[in-house]
């Protein structure tokens, strides 16, 4: 359990970290070349900073020239260097004295909710189940989680979505223990159980930019068995459930859709002798 939480805590730090505008493809004397992200808007004026690896500003560049993706600057103050990411500082003068002129210029963000989005997402878990198998002791079991989800994104407010789910999760895991049929004689247990599953979860964007946006997920999730095996667990007892499911993950835009990657936890109401814990990662994509 503490491994899976490690994972799951590195992995949400993974995903915190802000994408970068551009990236510098070359250096000559003051001129710099530099390769922009899509969908980052930027234009002639622009000034853009210079992080070094570990994030720290090293130097200042505007933008001369722009063709598609690619752009020239001057470097103005401090160095850069090939392969070093740049991020959005200001905008030129004279860009900045037009927005001052236009009182009814729109917002980079839009202030009500967003539009109905439809995606899939495919994931792949780290799965944990310990059965107490009184007087033997636990069995623990390890193994992996499955998941297919159709997804339905509906705005309730700004940054806040319903998201509603569908799909299948194939749960396996397996380790030593003693089989129901011969509890006197250890051996490699295995418990198998494909869940026909439907989710119930708030999506809220706690960062949202030009491109891409960092969010959190929650609330429940229904599994219903429709196929279920087990060594150590007696097959009737395998029933329907609800579960918490808790999750982080980092869009990124891509025109005309978006690719989603996301961290999530499933909490399993803890029985008298099951105890259950799956980290799922999932990446999909939304239209």
């Amino acid at each position: 359990m503490k491994k899976l939480i490690f994972v799951f805590s590195f992995l949400i730090f993974v995903f915190s970290l802000p994408a970068y505008a551009a990236k510098v493809m070359k250096v000559k004397d003051k001129k710099v070349y530099m390769m922009f992200e899509p969908d980052e808007p930027f234009t002639t004026g622009d000034y853009f900073l210079i992080s070094n690896a570990e994030g720290k500003k090293i130097g200042l560049v505007q933008i001369k020239k722009i063709k598609g993706l690619k752009a020239i600057a001057l470097l103005k103050k401090g160095k850069a260097e090939k392969g070093l990411s740049a991020s959005f500082k200001s905008a030129s003068k004279k860009k900045q004295q037009e927005v001052a002129e236009d009182e009814n210029s729109e917002p980079e963000e839009p202030s009500g909710p967003d539009r109905t989005r439809l995606g899939v997402l495919v994931g792949y878990g780290m799965a944990q189940q310990d059965v107490n198998q009184y007087p033997n002791g636990t069995s623990a079991q390890d193994g992996t989680s499955f998941a297919v989800r159709g997804v339905y994104d509906y705005p309730l407010l700004d940054r806040v979505y319903f998201r509603g789910m569908g799909g299948a999760e194939l749960f396996s895991v397996s380790g030593q223990g003693y089989p129901i049929t011969s509890s006197s004689i250890p051996s490699t247990v295995k418990t198998s159980i494909t869940y026909l599953a439907l989710d119930g979860l708030l999506h809220w964007s706690m960062y949202k930019g030009r491109s891409s946006r960092f969010y959190f997920v929650g609330g429940l999730a229904i599994l219903y068995p429709l196929s279920k095996s087990s060594d150590t667990i007696y097959e009737d007892s395998i029933d329907s459930l609800t579960i918490g499911e808790f999750g982080a993950g980092f869009e990124f835009g891509m025109g005309g859709y978006s690719i989603p990657l996301e961290l999530s936890y499933y909490y399993f109401p803890s029985g008298d002798d099951v105890s259950t814990n799956v980290i799922s990662f999932k990446v999909g994509v939304m239209f």
